[in-house]
């Protein structure tokens, strides 16, 4: 097949997910090219498509392409309502495609109302995103990280608060905030950490971190916490590198450390449990099991064949 993505450039995990599908469809034996909505070639040559994935906006030239039409779902049903764009641009979208296709089971009711939805895996890029032998730790017993973008609800707060109760039983614990992007944002978390006397326990307050150095930024934790609900995102990254996953909104089935609720009691009750139970599962297995973006683009190829002209 040869296969046009449609995405607007930007940095984000809806970015990092599109290039890793590029990556590996056209390692499966297929013609691939990233295109910007506004025309610029970002990624591959200039072709005829057989398939047309848009993954963020979709230019007016392809309305009227015969290649099939698919909308790759990357956003959380919620949060694209929220932002006040998103869910309207993809309703205004819908008309134009051939299937929707999503990476987690829970919000699959409410593309399907939208469009004929296929779910996937979710998958990461296991090349990239894997053990890294000698990297200096980060601070703490256990070392604990937050990196995912702020904005909105998906913030540090809970977790920044769930950590003067780990540390009451674990002292040795501390945690990193990093990829704080905005300035008042800095201030706000310095602000809080000085205000509440959480300097004992937080360790780090940072800014951006290139995506070059996100997989050595997550081999330097031992643990790894995420703010989003109620679905999960990118940082099934950290069970690539070997690191343990905390998180309210990460639900595959059999993972020993979902938040059970979005509370501070609750983000403190799983950190410690994992904490003392770390070695519970093997993460990298786990990942190669689950999260295979090799796996994830055979599952993503057999529904494009279902629609090519």
């Amino acid at each position: 097949m040869q296969i046009v993505k449609q995405m607007r450039q930007e940095k984000s995990g809806l970015e990092r997910t599109c290039l890793e599908h590029a990556k590996y469809e056209a390692r499966a034996g297929h013609v691939v090219a990233i295109r910007e909505p506004q025309g610029q070639l970002l990624w591959g040559q200039d072709f005829e498509p057989d398939v047309l994935t848009i993954h963020s906006q979709m230019s007016p030239t392809f309305y009227h392409e015969k290649a099939a039409k698919v909308f790759i779902c990357h956003g959380e049903p919620l949060s694209s309502v929220g932002n006040g764009v998103s869910f309207k641009a993809v309703l205004d979208l819908a008309p134009l495609m051939d299937c929707f296709i999503c990476m987690r089971t829970a919000e699959y009711p409410v593309w399907n109302l939208i469009k004929r939805t296929y779910v996937t895996r979710k998958g990461v890029d296991l090349e990239v995103f894997t053990p890294i032998e000698g990297v200096q730790k980060l601070e703490g017993e256990p070392a604990i990280l937050y990196y995912e973008n702020q904005r909105g609800v998906r913030n540090p707060l809970y977790p920044l608060c769930a950590m003067a109760q780990v540390w009451k039983k674990l002292p040795r614990a501390r945690l990193h905030v990093f990829n704080i992007t905005d300035q008042k944002q800095a201030e706000t978390w310095g602000t809080f950490v000085k205000q509440c006397k959480l300097w004992p326990f937080v360790r780090t307050l940072s800014g951006p971190v290139k995506h070059a150095d996100v997989a050595g930024l997550l081999n330097r934790a031992d643990i790894v916490v995420s703010a989003l609900y109620p679905l999960s995102a990118r940082g099934i990254e950290a069970l690539a590198c070997g690191r343990a996953y905390v998180s309210a909104g990460y639900d595959e089935p059999g993972y020993p450390w979902r938040v059970p609720e979005y509370s501070v009691e609750a983000f403190a009750d799983t950190l410690i449990a994992c904490a003392e139970n770390w070695d519970k599962i093997n993460y990298r297995t786990w990942a190669e099991e689950r999260h295979n973006e090799a796996d994830a683009t055979a599952e993503r190829l057999a529904i494009y064949e279902r629609y090519v002209p």
